[in-house]
């Protein structure tokens, strides 16, 4: 898990290294210890309202609008929120519903990869991999679109648990 020294310099030359990407080093082993499942897509906003009945997307820039869009602009806080309301809705005693932690965050999406992305390091073939404009897929949808909560601490500069791609 995490980001080689030779991984950061590659992305600092590209200009694609920020502030929180130092949160990424060092790598480091990481033993996931039990199963876990992803949602294939994001919480669409038909989803979100169903569930919250807010929209917190409405009059924001850069939105695309509609039922099965992505609902965006949402808080880590309102992403937990959204899994508690999930959890009351099935009515089990023990919680079914909750964010990934970051460990299987990056897990699920370097899909195995010791790369900088699961497809490998060319930044050329991001474009085929990441959501921009044009479309978004399923659980591949992971380097780009919306924030990707997660249940733990993160590299949130406040400690609320965020997991920026």
């Amino acid at each position: 898990m995490g980001t080689s020294g030779a991984q950061a310099q590659f992305l600092r030359q590209r200009e694609m290294w920020d502030e929180l990407s130092r949160a990424e080093q060092p790598v480091h082993e990481v033993v996931i210890e039990r199963g876990f499942y992803l949602g294939k897509y994001e919480v669409t906003q038909a989803q979100w309202t169903a569930a919250m009945g807010t929209w917190p997307w409405v009059a924001k820039e850069h939105v695309a609008l509609g039922e099965d869009r992505p609902a965006v602009y949402v808080s880590w806080r309102d992403a937990q929120d959204f899994v508690r309301r999930l959890n009351e809705w099935a009515g089990v005693e023990k919680e079914i519903y909750r964010l990934p932690t970051e460990a299987e965050w990056e897990y699920a999406c370097r899909a195995g990869s010791e790369g900088l992305w699961f497809f490998g390091d060319e930044v050329m073939d991001l474009g085929a991999y990441a959501w921009y404009r044009a479309y978004a897929w399923g659980l591949h949808d992971m380097y780009g679109n919306v924030w990707e909560w997660c249940a733990d601490w993160g590299a949130s500069p406040d400690g609320l648990g965020f997991k920026p791609v």
